[in-house]
């Protein structure tokens, strides 16, 4: 049963329908298609944030290539696919590029896989402003003796200056030749444009 975005959209506001699966079935049972549902969580959304359409997100995803981690942080660049709305962004490069002056949430997402070691490894992650050469949070993890596979995500609200390109960077205690990235993303959203 198909039914039209008006619908969708009463019945998402009014919380008949709580929750949409990504495969195009929603509670109820009432089979919907992925541009109704887009349309209609548009809509919905809109209704409670006038903001959110032109709100400002980029997102960079997707990394085939492998990458060394040496002793002195490197940009994570080169990732498969961009995303964004009212942001600058460059997937070859890995920068993110703030437009509109506010807060902002990162969020730093890595899966990776690493030549097995008998010692114990620092991973460091770095969200760094380019331009102001600012380090804005480094975070760490661990990645324990003879493991070869291991994750991590953080997020941070941060303060970028508008116009100041951010990226992610790299280092890890000790080099670690042929890191394979399973999954990786970096994201940038602003949360708030009153400081």
């Amino acid at each position: 049963m198909t039914i039209q975005t008006k619908e969708i959209t009463t019945k998402l506001s009014s919380g008949e329908i709580t929750e949409i699966n990504l495969n195009g079935v929603a509670a109820g049972n009432n089979v919907l298609m992925r541009s109704e549902i887009d349309t209609a969580i548009s809509t919905a959304v809109q209704a409670l944030d006038p903001s959110w359409p032109e709100k400002p997100i980029g997102l960079l995803f997707g990394k085939v290539a492998n990458q060394d981690f040496t002793t002195s942080f490197a940009h994570i660049d080169g990732y498969t696919t961009e995303y964004g709305l009212n942001i600058t962004k460059d997937a070859l490069t890995g920068l993110l590029t703030p437009t509109t002056v506010g807060s902002y949430r990162a969020t730093v997402n890595l899966s990776i896989t690493v030549p097995t070691d008998a010692a114990t490894r620092i991973v460091y992650l770095q969200l760094y402003d380019i331009d102001s050469l600012t380090e804005l949070e480094t975070v760490q993890f661990t990645i324990p003796e003879n493991s070869t596979e291991v994750g991590h995500m953080f997020s941070k609200i941060i303060f970028p200056t508008v116009g100041n390109d951010i990226v992610v960077r790299v280092k890890a205690s000790t080099s670690i030749t042929g890191v394979t990235f399973d999954d990786v993303s970096f994201d940038l959203e602003l949360l708030n444009t009153t400081i």
